[in-house]
């Protein structure tokens, strides 16, 4: 899945220096590849109390796989 894809999955459109910025900054490693963490540090909670529900609650995805 390309990363442009993934904002829109969350009904986000930014612009594409908007992406290319926000890929900058979290592509931890810098090795042009972003990893489930870095995905994790974009788009959840800044307070690690929200963060952690999220992270715990179980999941609503439970029938067949896709």
């Amino acid at each position: 899945m390309m990363f442009e894809e993934v904002y829109t999955l969350f009904g986000l459109y930014p612009e594409r220096d908007e992406l290319f910025m926000t890929f900058r900054k979290y592509n931890a490693k810098k090795d042009d590849l972003l990893k489930y963490s870095d995905i994790v540090d974009i788009f959840a909670p800044r307070d690690e109390r929200y963060k952690d529900i999220l992270v715990r609650r179980k999941s609503f995805n439970t029938g067949r796989c896709f």
